[in-house]
């Protein structure tokens, strides 16, 4: 805000000389002309010193930063006033890293995860309402929901304060809870109501590489499924019991696996009796038995995963997929592609002819 300074000049009176006494005393006036000139230039002076004049510039203080964003130095927000008289102080604008402004602390391009995987069940569950069918199907290896102790089945009735009928309603309460806090939940196991607090983390940018070093370590999840070749009967993970494990994900269409199934044919072939060797395929069972009757070459047991839940549990996403399992039902490697099945199908090998 500038100051006027109102400066008043008092006007310019004629100016007289005295005369010695031997000359008769006389006026003597400046000319008219003189006189304006003076007074425009004192006028002109005044108004230069007053427009150099400026208010002083505000302090500037740091405004508190948060995680993942910068923040600028900004002059304390000036109070304004509607026309109630109703005074109200800006907030500070919150931008990323790149200056852009956002409205959360958790900037655009982090994407929120907590590791839970869920879906509607079709059928009413016990121990709750008919129309709470969002169900826990898989909690990620190394993810917050698993560490938090998530189970499968878990009905999920509550998410951050919003009831849940189905996912939808639960997404909807994790979208308000931001990266570093916690999401609240409450999931009706065997009929009691248990109150679970799950992290929120940024999600891993590459979930291969997230996957590779989670799963050693982890315990083996145990299957039963339809055996295809040799037709008839089943395979389960009891019947590896005390012996390591390889379980080969494959399917009939995928181009990668024509490399890599004779490498675990030829395993199985040289040492089943001391591995249990299996290739997992969820495509439609007329489909798996019409490839696999074609490819007689194909040596290795072939089982169906008709609900997709050994798959769902491995977290196969790409083709093929192999996991070695050890002795004691301990998940040794994971790994993906031609080169993943090569090396892992190598350190089964050594796994069971080493001393």
């Amino acid at each position: 805000m500038q100051t006027w300074v109102q400066t008043v000049i008092p006007p310019i009176s004629p100016v007289t000389h005295d005369t010695p006494d031997d000359t008769p005393a006389t006026s003597q006036t400046l000319p008219v002309c003189i006189l304006r000139a003076v007074r425009r230039h004192l006028l002109l002076l005044v108004t230069l010193v007053v427009l150099g004049c400026s208010p002083q510039e505000p302090a500037t203080k740091a405004v508190p930063g948060r995680a993942g964003l910068t923040t600028k130095t900004a002059a304390e927000p000036a109070p304004r006033s509607d026309k109630s008289g109703v005074v109200s102080v800006e907030k500070p604008s919150w931008k990323d890293k790149d200056g852009n402004p956002v409205e959360s602390p958790t900037p655009r391009k982090v994407k929120r995860w907590n590791g839970l995987v869920s879906g509607n069940w079709k059928e009413p569950l016990p121990g709750v309402k008919a129309d709470q069918r969002c169900v826990v199907l898989h909690t990620k290896v190394g993810s917050p929901a698993r560490e938090a102790g998530l189970q499968e089945m878990d009905v999920i009735v509550s998410s951050a304060g919003v009831p849940v009928k189905n996912y939808k309603d639960y997404i909807a309460g994790a979208k308000t809870v931001e990266v570093g806090s916690s999401l609240a939940l409450e999931v009706v196991r065997d009929g009691e109501t248990i109150p679970v607090s799950v992290g929120m983390v940024e999600k891993p940018s590459n979930m291969i590489d997230w996957q590779k070093k989670q799963f050693p370590g982890t315990d083996g999840w145990g299957y039963d499924m339809p055996r295809l070749r040799p037709d008839g009967g089943r395979v389960t993970s009891e019947m590896a019991r005390g012996k390591p494990q390889v379980i080969y994900f494959w399917a009939t269409w995928c181009g990668p696996c024509r490399r890599t199934s004779p490498m675990v044919s030829q395993l199985h072939d040289e040492l089943g009796t001391k591995i249990q060797v299996i290739g997992v395929s969820s495509e439609d069972e007329s489909v798996i038995r019409k490839y696999v009757g074609e490819h007689p070459e194909y040596t290795f047991p072939v089982v169906w995963d008709e609900e997709k839940s050994t798959k769902r549990r491995y977290e196969v996403k790409k083709l093929p997929t192999i996991v070695l399992i050890g002795a004691n039902g301990e998940v040794l490697d994971w790994d993906i592609s031609v080169g993943g099945v090569t090396r892992l199908v190598k350190k089964a090998r050594e796994l069971v002819t080493t001393p």
